[in-house]
């Protein structure tokens, strides 16, 4: 037989776990949006305020819509004129679709990292070591990042580069062999 404390946990978290499922409303907090989901489909957006769902028919998913920062690790990529570059980005960000969100993307951490690696080593090999030092080229990484979140529901305010130097080649790849210095 359970210790009467233990019952007692259990129980508590019994009646936790119902009383979220038969309560027929549900708060959206200021900084957050929702999806409603009625019998697995989606059903309507939600924004801040207190809302009626159908317990047991509809289930809501809730994400957070405040501008957000990401800094992605460095990326080693090579220019248009061969120049081996180390990149390191910061994107500024912010959901403005919660539903195209919610409803197509697993993780939106990696889904703006992943749009904005790809679009950013594709305008550096586009361009030579001197065009990367300019505002033109941010201008143009940000409006191709941009372009690629939009469709995971995200707006990228945006792009600054923590780091942009010349890569140096450390020989990791092929170590000498035998001890070698």
């Amino acid at each position: 037989m359970l210790p009467l404390d233990e019952m007692l946990d259990r129980l508590l978290d019994l009646l936790a776990s119902a009383w979220h499922r038969i309560v027929p409303w549900i708060v959206i907090n200021e900084y957050d949006r929702g999806v409603v989901l009625r019998l697995g489909q989606a059903h309507r957006t939600l924004e801040p305020g207190l809302h009626w769902v159908w317990p047991g028919l509809e289930y809501v998913l809730t994400d957070t819509v405040v501008t957000d920062t990401a800094m992605l690790d460095s990326q080693p990529v090579t220019s248009r004129d061969g120049v081996a570059v180390a990149i390191q980005p910061v994107l500024t960000y912010r959901v403005v679709d919660v539903r195209k969100l919610l409803l197509t993307v697993q993780d939106r951490e990696r889904a703006v990292h992943d749009a904005a690696a790809g679009a950013i080593a594709a305008e550096v090999a586009r361009s030579d070591w001197s065009e990367l030092r300019v505002a033109r080229f941010r201008r143009r990484v940000l409006e191709t990042v941009r372009t690629r979140a939009a469709r995971y529901g995200i707006e990228i305010e945006d792009v600054q580069f923590a780091g942009l130097a010349k890569a140096r080649a450390y020989g990791l790849l092929h170590p000498r062999q035998g001890g070698e210095a």
